[in-house]
């Protein structure tokens, strides 16, 4: 991460903290926000949701780690993923998440993807047993600081065929073909 995208994240943490921590003297209000570090994220799992032919999609789900000693809410997530490194989804969660201090949470994101994209990947999850994935994007801590409310991620890695095609089991013939 740049420096320039670090400075933007740490000072959004410290505006968040400032917001969360009230008024209460400025001395430790300062030391609080010396303090501050970003939220870690991680992948805790990847799935395929829906195969429809109009729009498949894929789970994403974000584990979001709080290193703080001070509640953060975040107001949620915009995902890009790849596979096999070609562009496939994109989705935006919504949803708020309220990180406990020092605590985790995970939060799932619904990404949408190109139908010939997917089914690209999907032959290729069939003759490979597996496939590489990149996750990218950025949790938003607070929508009214824009661009310096968002917290950057990016993590690479493989997942194999069952894990990856476990939502299809409901698809009826089209997921037991593809979990062959």
């Amino acid at each position: 991460m740049t420096t320039a995208r670090k400075s933007a994240a740490f000072f959004a943490t410290s505006v968040l903290g400032f917001a969360l921590s009230g008024c209460g003297g400025l001395g430790g209000l300062t030391q609080q926000l010396n303090t501050l570090k970003e939220p870690k994220v991680s992948l805790a799992g990847l799935a395929l949701k829906d195969i429809s032919l109009t729009e498949p999609s894929f789970l994403v789900k974000l584990k979001v780690e709080n290193p703080n000693d001070l509640s953060v809410n975040l107001d949620g997530a915009d995902v890009n993923l790849a596979l096999n490194g070609q562009p496939v989804a994109t989705g935006i969660s919504r949803g708020p998440l309220t990180l406990a201090k020092r605590g985790a949470s995970t939060m799932d994101v619904e990404v949408k993807a190109n139908t010939l994209g997917v089914l690209q990947q999907i032959m290729q999850v069939q003759s490979k047993g597996g496939v590489q994935y990149d996750v990218s994007g950025h949790l938003n801590l607070l929508n009214w600081l824009g661009a310096l409310g968002k917290v950057p991620f990016n993590f690479q890695g493989s997942v194999d065929k069952a894990t990856l095609l476990k939502g299809a089991e409901g698809l009826g013939g089209l997921g037991k073909l593809l979990l062959r």
